[in-house]
This record gives structure tokens, C-alpha cells and sequence, in this order.
């Protein structure tokens, strides 16, 4: 968060292993990171993961502007897919961001 004539901006780092399981096309497995505020969602990566390999992605998400204006806290989803309606694998709301 910032003081009220400086710029906000949101960050996050999601770090996690991954195990390519389900062909979604081109012998990958996919996996969509989100952060969301208020119902919305901030942005997003979509991850393609080989077929039977495994291993640790880091996704870097984030978004200018304040949150916690209407609900506390941002949301964390990590679906299925490369659609924001996939099942969901992961998913922390509220989560608190450390302020800096």
C-alpha cells in the first residue's frame, strides 16, 4: 500500500511442484495462477507443464491500484487449465499481502 499521492501496487510470488498429468493439447498439462480482488480477476499466467515431467514454476502476478476496497484481502486461485473456470487445485482468500 501507498500513502495517497504515491502510486499501489499488489505483487505476488506463487511457489509450487507440478506434476504434468492430463494432455489439455500438445502433450501438455496446463495450470492457470490467478489473483483476484473484489470478484475480479487481476491477472493471470497460464503454465504448460509436459506430460509425466514434474517440477517447481514460480508465477510472479500482480496488479496497480489498492485492494480490500469492497471484501478483505485478494484471492489465490490456481485451476485446471487455461480458463478461469477450470476445477480449482489451489485456492487461499483472503490472503494479506505484506505491506512494504
Amino acid at each position: 500500500m501507498a500513502a495517497n499521492n504515491e502510486s499501489a501496487r499488489v505483487d505476488v510470488v506463487i511457489r509450487g511442484k507440478v506434476e504434468g498429468a492430463v494432455d489439455r493439447g500438445g502433450g501438455a498439462d496446463q495450470l492457470r495462477f490467478s489473483v483476484w480482488d473484489d470478484g475480479q480477476e487481476m491477472d493471470f499466467k497460464v503454465v504448460n507443464i509436459p506430460l509425466g515431467k514434474t517440477g517447481v514454476v514460480t508465477v510472479r502476478l500482480g496488479f496497480d491500484g489498492r485492494y480490500a476496497i469492497v471484501a478483505d484481502g485478494i484471492g489465490i486461485a490456481i485451476v485446471t487449465g487455461s480458463e478461469p473456470g477450470g476445477e480449482r487445485v489451489f485456492e487461499l482468500d483472503p490472503f494479506f499481502p505484506e505491506q512494504q
